[in-house]
């Protein structure tokens, strides 16, 4: 299989699992869940005669964001009991009037829940998961087209998706070499190797003018900038612009950092 079809396949198995997922936060589905095991909680107890409005929000305005975590999750059954509560709220007065429909629907949710699968992703791989401008507003700004290969890069190392991650950091970078080459007035397009790359960047870098301050301090700019791609090359631990046949944990977050600092450098200095 060529490196494009597997990056295809790799891209195709990323967004299905969004899909699935559907960035949901916990505390979502958590309060949905929650709100209503605890509404139906208060209409069982003493006095259930109170009016809606007490203790906690009212059941109207609550409703429409639980309705919409249940369409987000795909919950059919759930979803097709909240007609007959919402006709059931529309003459309702107390909690004794809606007691047994707010049962019904948390038995529905509760059971269709215990289906689904939900995963855990501990705080310091969270950090890195659904972020849009994960590399600085610069780097958004600047490199559009990369927005989305580094959101997934980030959202795969969250997940344990580690060659993944590389394979959507690889075309970030290429983005990014490809920048910095024709602001050095160098064709690397279709360069893959790291070496190649890097002494083509350093000899136009050890060309540029010196005379002045303002010189001096634009070549040393683009000499960090070069500095950060080899700390690339370095974390990405094979010769040619390519990913390896795998990455673990460690090693892809470190092609993450590296092409991270890589880009927002860059974005500062083109």
């Amino acid at each position: 299989m060529s490196l494009d079809m597997e990056i295809t396949v790799l891209s195709r198995q990323f967004v299905s699992l969004l899909d699935m997922v559907h960035k949901l936060s916990g505390k979502e589905v958590a309060y949905a869940y929650g709100w209503l095991a605890n509404a139906y909680g208060i209409s069982t107890n003493e006095p259930i005669t109170r009016p809606l409005s007490e203790g906690g929000p009212i059941i109207k305005e609550a409703l429409p964001a639980i309705e919409e975590m249940c369409r987000k999750l795909d919950l059919p059954v759930t979803l097709d009991y909240f007609p007959i509560v919402t006709r059931a709220l529309e003459s309702a007065k107390t909690y004794v009037d809606i007691q047994s429909e707010l049962g019904n629907l948390r038995e529905r949710m509760h059971s269709e829940l215990k289906a689904k699968l939900f995963l855990y992703v501990p705080s310091l791989e969270a950090s890195h998961y659904n972020q849009r401008e994960a590399f600085g507003s610069k780097v958004a700004s600047k490199f559009k087209s990369s927005s989305d290969d580094i959101e997934h890069a980030g959202d795969c190392l969250a997940l344990g998706m580690y060659t993944a991650s590389v394979f959507h950091l690889m075309r970030v970078m290429e983005r990014g070499v490809q920048k910095l080459g024709k602001k050095l007035g160098v064709n690397l397009t279709s360069e893959k190797n790291w070496q190649n790359i890097l002494d083509e960047i350093n000899k136009q870098i050890k060309g540029m003018p010196q005379k002045t301050a303002r010189e001096k301090a634009t070549m040393a700019k683009f000499a960090e900038a070069a500095s950060h791609l080899y700390n690339v090359k370095l974390a990405w631990r094979n010769p040619v612009m390519h990913p390896k046949a795998s990455y673990d944990s460690e090693s892809a977050a470190e092609v993450y950092r590296s092409a991270r600092s890589f880009m927002a450098h860059l974005a500062e200095i083109i």
